[in-house]
């Protein structure tokens, strides 16, 4: 049985025909149906003319990884917002609230599949990257390793295949059923006081400005608006907890592959940089798996 703090998703997001859900009741929509129908039509119009496989899999593997990212940014902002205490380190804080996010309570073919391109991206990384062991942020290894401890932990049976391809050992595998349970039950804890019940109203907002992306990266500021799958994780976010100040969420050029929060101007910047190396990925490691 698994667990989730992704309940409201149901509630808000769920609409049109579930087009990637034979094995479930027919009643059951994925909350991120739109999110996928709207990034497939851009997609179609504006990266590739047909779809088939690949397509599906690197619009999930895009969607996936910027959904992530932006749940890994609102958990430092909640943990400023709210003064959390944090012990340890704060990356990996917010790494396993990312990845507690995406995790639904029921098989989900979409956001499935999103939360498994998290890992292929960080096994990905790790192929390149130099091993810093200073850093802030765990490995990239290590992070893959951590969302797949999470995926097995929640659906031992589920997401075994997850955890078999990554080689993790059937002992580890066990073992995460006692980090998920731990971490999920933690964090719910720490932010229960911060909850919005249905009855209360609340005032600070959540602001999404785009701003202009240069000729470089027209096409995947196109594929996040059209989308909307930054706007689905601010609406999770503003209707779930009690934020105390409004928030700016700003989509941009940084000259650099990056994403980041800044307590002191409560704001939350996405990298256009970022983004398109998510789309690179998508766009070649699908096809390569496909092949």
């Amino acid at each position: 049985m698994r667990y989730y703090l992704l309940i409201f998703f149901f509630i808000i997001f769920g609409a049109a025909n579930n087009s990637f859900s034979a094995n479930r009741d027919e009643s059951y929509v994925s909350p991120f149906q739109g999110t996928y129908d709207r990034a497939e039509n851009y997609w179609l119009e504006n990266i590739g003319s047909k779809p088939n496989n690949n397509t599906h899999s690197s619009i999930l593997y895009f969607l996936g990884n910027v959904t992530n990212t932006m749940f890994h940014e609102f958990g430092h902002a909640l943990i400023s917002e709210f003064e959390i205490p944090v012990l340890g380190r704060e990356e990996d804080a917010v790494d396993s609230f990312a990845n507690i996010m995406m995790i639904s309570e029921d098989p989900d073919p979409i956001l499935d599949e999103m939360i498994v391109a998290v890992s292929d991206e960080y096994f990905e990384e790790g192929k390149f990257s130099e091993l810093v062991a200073w850093d802030e942020h765990s490995m990239n290894e290590q992070r893959a390793y951590a969302v797949v401890c999470m995926l097995v932990g929640a659906d031992p049976v589920g997401f075994k295949h997850a955890a078999d391809n990554a080689s993790m050992p059937k002992d580890r595998q066990e073992a995460c059923a006692f980090e998920w349970e731990k971490t999920s039950v933690s964090w719910n804890k720490l932010l229960e006081e911060h909850y919005l019940s249905d009855k209360e109203k609340h005032s600070p907002k959540i602001i999404v400005k785009y701003q202009k992306p240069g000729e470089k990266y027209v096409k995947v500021a196109g594929l996040l608006e059209a989308s909307g799958i930054i706007e689905d994780v601010v609406e999770y976010i503003g209707v779930t907890y009690k934020i105390p100040n409004d928030i700016i969420v700003s989509v941009k050029r940084c000259g650099e592959e990056n994403a980041f929060w800044e307590p002191d101007g409560h704001k939350l910047t996405m990298c256009y940089e970022l983004a398109d190396k998510y789309l690179a990925s998508a766009i070649t490691t699908q096809s390569a798996s496909n092949k």
